[in-house]
């Protein structure tokens, strides 16, 4: 059983130094925050997170667990809107445009569960 401890302790140092010898990507003319998108994805996937949770444990018809999922729906809604009018968005939404990608990415989150 210890043993196990050893390959994610082996990946770890694979991972730091393919860290540091990794070339610098950032753009040179540098980035800006996207708060907006950062606040309302934030805090709609906590809304949400919180809702999945709490209603698995006590029900999800209680009135605060339906308010928070619509929360949070209201909120990923309006980090899409804030990501498509942003100059530098924190997620460049058009990707989802190759049908392709969108199945996968959609997969992969479903598949992660």
């Amino acid at each position: 059983m210890r043993t196990s401890y050893l390959v994610v302790v082996a990946v770890a140092v694979v991972s730091i130094v393919l860290t540091q010898l990794a070339a610098d990507s950032a753009a040179p003319q540098g980035r800006k925050l996207d708060i907006p998108g950062q606040l309302t994805l934030a805090l709609g996937l906590v809304a949400i997170l919180f809702a999945a949770t709490q209603g698995s444990e006590g029900g999800f018809l209680r009135p605060e667990i339906i308010g928070a999922f619509v929360a949070g729906m209201v909120l990923l809604g309006a980090f899409v809107v804030v990501e498509l009018r942003s100059e530098a968005p924190l997620l460049h939404l058009h990707i989802f445009a190759n049908r392709a990608y969108a199945v996968v990415a959609i997969a992969t989150v479903v598949g992660s569960r």
